[in-house]
């Protein structure tokens, strides 16, 4: 199943605003910059002069997150030595060719990667089938990269000339893309924490990887499925403070372990894990008892997170109450 960015933003937005006698409403303040941000306290000053407080701080700002500033820890973030040509491309553009049809057939309703050398094209529909995402990653040498192209002109240009050796459908499709993007990547080693004080972090603040596995969304929705366990208003009683520090305590031994395993294979292809044993990551999934594409996607799909919150939850609450 594949998302197109924008509908994937309208729908969460959507149930983020729904109302409900059983919950408060949130507040969406747009336009509204932050400032600094206090772990400890759970405030946010904005660079209007206003500050917000409430029980808790989720950093979800990417990854250079201000909230993970505040924790005053070593960034572990680096640009890695590739980068992704982005390109959307109307499905009606394509249809009317009939060379067309035997790419189409291989893309539809799937995510297709097409992979020459250390390049990878990734095709997968976006908005129903109307639009047909072409994500088209190749390396760079971070001693001699001048940075990405931002001529849109230029960039398609260099697009087409960087994958010119790829079969005519695949080009022909590049050749119909209205806007194109050069898109520099960067990605992390595991933090050290999660959370701090009264903050916790998640998604690209948490744990920015590399986009091979297409890991990045999927590990961010995770991680707001395993805090909806955590931090559910029915099982927190008495003291909400000093709870809430202990149950982020427990999100971040579940999520740690898996999302160092995880990044490790964020830049592995399905299917390279064996060859790649002997690497720093290939050891790692290796540990995990991942030892090749099959196994590594269903770690990665097979794994239920509300289950495991909700398993890790009951154990740390029997364990709090044998003290």
């Amino acid at each position: 199943m594949t998302f197109y960015r924008p509908d994937l933003h309208s729908e969460l937005l959507r149930l983020c605003m729904l109302q409900s006698s059983e919950y408060k409403s949130p507040k969406l303040l747009l336009g509204s910059e932050v400032a600094t941000v206090d772990i400890n306290n759970a405030t946010v000053v904005l660079t209007n002069g206003s500050s917000i407080s409430g029980d808790l701080v989720i950093g979800a700002d990417g990854e250079r997150s201000l909230v993970k500033a505040a924790f005053k820890e070593l960034d572990t973030l680096r640009p890695a030595p590739y980068r992704i040509f982005r390109a959307i491309v109307p499905t009606e553009t394509l249809v009317d060719n009939k060379r067309q049809w035997p790419v189409l057939s291989l893309t539809t309703s799937k995510f297709a990667i097409f992979r020459k050398g250390t390049r990878i094209l990734s095709w997968f529909e976006g908005r129903d089938g109307f639009l047909q995402d072409l994500e088209a990653g190749y390396n760079i040498s971070l001693d001699e990269d001048q940075g990405p192209e931002t001529d849109p002109v230029k960039v398609k240009q260099k697009m087409l000339h960087t994958f010119s050796d790829y079969h005519p459908s695949i080009l022909a499709a590049l050749r119909k893309a209205e806007r194109v993007s050069d898109w520099p990547v960067y990605y992390s080693t595991p933090l050290a924490h999660l959370h701090k004080g009264r903050a916790v972090l998640i998604g690209d603040a948490a744990h920015s990887m590399l986009p091979t596995t297409g890991q990045g969304g999927t590990q961010s929705l995770e991680d707001i499925c395993a805090l909806a366990i955590f931090l559910h208003s029915d099982s927190l009683k008495g003291k909400r403070e000093r709870q809430v520090e202990e149950r982020l305590a427990m999100f971040e031994e579940l999520r740690k372990e898996r999302m160092a395993i995880v990044q490790a294979g964020s830049g592995i292809m399905f299917g390279d894990e064996e060859r790649l044993e002997k690497t720093k990551w290939g050891q790692v999934l290796k540990r995990a008892g991942i030892r090749d594409g099959e196994g590594h996607l269903r770690f990665l799909y097979q794994y239920d997170i509300f289950e495991e919150s909700r398993k890790a939850l009951e154990e740390g609450m029997r364990a709090k109450a044998r003290l």
